[in-house]
């Protein structure tokens, strides 16, 4: 799956998928967060071209001290040393409405910590400094 990282000034709502596979968009927040910019809403696309708004998601790097999280404009999956945080219970509830190779495709790519506890346990140092 690729993920394509946008501003927050574009909008996922002009983007779906054309491709017949599924692909996903992180539209950059600029919430500062005690210095910290790490903010994005995740936008799915599935095979079938529909679009699944799945909310609110961090992602960290470690050893990042503030600023914006540095990203590829666009990935497969997210490299070691990155992890990711659902905002709220919605995110992780609207993965669950999706099938379960999606909802696995996305935690897996975007090193979710709730999801791996190796990912979890890898970046507890870098969490505790996160916010």
């Amino acid at each position: 799956m690729r993920f394509t990282v946008i501003s927050y000034t574009d909008s996922a709502r002009r983007y779906r998928s054309l491709s017949g596979e599924s692909e996903a968009y992180l539209v950059r927040d600029n919430w500062d967060d005690y210095g910290f910019r790490t903010s994005f809403a995740l936008v799915y696309f599935d095979e079938g071209g529909e679009r699944h708004e799945i909310g609110q998601v961090k992602i960290m790097l470690a050893g990042m001290t503030t600023g914006y999280v540095v990203l590829e404009d666009e990935f497969e999956a997210l490299n070691h040393g990155y992890g990711s945080l659902g905002q709220d219970q919605s995110y992780y509830e609207t993965l669950l409405e999706l099938p379960e190779a999606s909802r696995v495709a996305i935690l897996n790519a975007l090193r979710d910590i709730v999801w791996d506890d190796a990912i979890r346990a890898e970046l507890r140092g870098a969490m505790a400094d996160f916010g």
